[in-house]
């Protein structure tokens, strides 16, 4: 597969990964209504980090934009993407409990920051750059928010 039609597919699935963890919080929205407007924000920011991702399409269509494939394995983002779907079909069969979904949640966003997702290389051009500081910032504001309320259930 070319470097190009490679960098467009990973594109994508990195969109379709921040959907799939809005479509879980969506979920939450519904289960918890006390909490709803907590889960709906997070659901609707992860919406915006999926247009954000989708905003490359034609930088790297063009080719003014690069970034190294491997970082973004097609194969983890897959993992994770199979995880994110199995915690939706179990939430949507079993009731959990609001502890459970904040765990999970944190849990998803503690894997997005400990990969090497963020990590920034001297191949990445400027928009990678800038994309991938902003996706930083808002998982670490997502994990503190869910660190925060997990605290105040306690």
């Amino acid at each position: 597969m070319d470097t190009i039609k490679r960098q467009m597919m990973t594109v994508e699935r990195l969109a379709q990964h921040e959907e799939t963890i809005s479509a879980l919080y969506a979920l939450f929205s519904r289960q918890f209504i006390f909490h709803q407007q907590f889960w709906h924000i997070l659901s609707l920011e992860e919406l915006v980090h999926a247009s954000w991702i989708r905003k490359l399409y034609p930088q790297v269509a063009d080719k003014n934009v690069q970034f190294d494939t491997d970082r973004f394995a097609l194969s983890g983002i897959e993992k994770s993407l199979t995880s994110i779907k199995k915690y939706i079909v179990r939430a949507k069969r079993k009731k959990i409990s609001l502890r459970k979904a904040l765990e999970i949640a944190l849990t998803l966003e503690d894997s997005v920051i400990e990969s090497r997702f963020f990590s920034i290389y001297k191949t990445d051009t400027k928009i990678i750059r800038q994309l991938l500081e902003a996706l930083s910032q808002a998982y670490v504001e997502h994990r503190e928010r869910l660190k925060k309320f997990l605290q105040e259930l306690a």
